[in-house]
C-alpha cells in the first residue's frame, strides 16, 4: 500500500483539488486531507470490528499488587473494547477467565483470587483486589493515527481503494453543489467486500456503538 503522502497526491488529482497554497489560504490543505484518510481508517476499523471483532486483538499483561483498578493500553480502541480478562497465579499455562460484572458488584474483599472484573472507559476493576498474581488484557487495539508521510498499517492493502473513495466522497460532499450520491454508494458496496474479506474468522459479532449515518459521521 502507498505512503500518505502518495495518496493525498492521487486524491487531489481525483477531486480536481491540485492546485494549492497553504500559506494564502488557497485550496485545500493537507491536514483536512489526513482528517479525511483517519475518519476513512476509523470507520472501517469500526465495521471491520463490529462484525469480526477478534481481527485486532492484542494482549497487555500486568502485575497484580492489590490494587482494584488497572490502566487499559493507550492504544485499546474507543478506550474500552476489551475481548477478555484473565488472571493466574502460576505460570503462562494457568490463566483463567474471569467474567465481567457491573459496578454494583464492586464490592468483593481484597488479597483473593479474582473471579469477576468490572470494564470502565481506560481502565477494569478487578474484584477482589489480589495482591500477587497477574492479569492478563486481550483488547481490540486501535489503529495508528496516520500522519503525514506515514505507511497505511494494520489494513489490507485492497482497502487503500476505500480510504481513496471515502476522501473523495468527503471532497465531494464539502461541495454542497455535487451529487455524491454515487460515490456513497460505491463506499458501501467497498465496505461489505472488504468485511466479507474476513468471513473465514469464526467468532461470535460483539456489540459495539452504533456507526452514525454517513451524513452525521465524523472522527472522535
Amino acid at each position: 500500500m502507498k505512503n500518505l503522502e502518495n495518496l493525498i497526491i492521487q486524491a487531489r488529482r481525483a477531486t480536481e483539488n491540485e492546485d494549492v497554497d497553504e500559506v494564502n489560504g488557497i485550496g485545500i490543505k493537507d491536514a483536512e486531507f489526513i482528517q479525511y484518510f483517519n475518519d476513512a481508517q476509523y470507520r472501517l476499523q469500526s465495521l471491520i470490528t463490529q462484525q469480526h471483532p477478534r481481527v485486532f486483538l492484542s494482549e497487555n499483561i500486568q502485575t497484580c499488587d492489590g490494587s482494584e483498578t488497572y490502566s487499559l493500553p493507550a492504544d485499546a480502541f474507543i478506550n474500552n473494547r476489551v475481548d477478555t480478562v484473565e488472571y493466574t497465579t502460576g505460570g503462562d499455562d494457568s490463566y483463567y477467565i474471569l467474567g465481567e460484572t457491573s459496578l454494583k458488584n464492586r464490592n468483593g474483599g481484597s488479597g483473593v483470587s479474582p473471579q469477576f472484573y468490572i470494564r470502565s472507559t481506560g481502565k477494569i476493576y478487578l474484584i477482589g483486589k489480589p495482591s500477587s498474581g497477574k492479569v492478563r488484557i486481550t483488547y481490540i487495539k486501535k489503529l495508528d493515527e496516520l500522519v503525514n508521510n506515514s505507511d497505511i498499517p494494520g489494513l489490507p492493502s485492497f482497502a487503500e481503494r476505500y480510504l481513496l473513495s471515502f476522501v473523495e466522497w468527503k471532497i465531494l460532499k464539502r461541495d454542497s453543489s455535487i451529487d455524491s450520491t454515487e460515490a456513497l454508494q460505491e463506499l458501501s458496496a467497498l465496505e461489505g467486500e472488504i468485511i466479507n474479506s474476513y468471513k473465514h474468522i469464526n467468532e461470535d459479532v460483539s456489540s459495539i456503538p452504533e456507526i452514525n449515518q454517513w451524513d452525521d459521521w465524523s472522527y472522535q
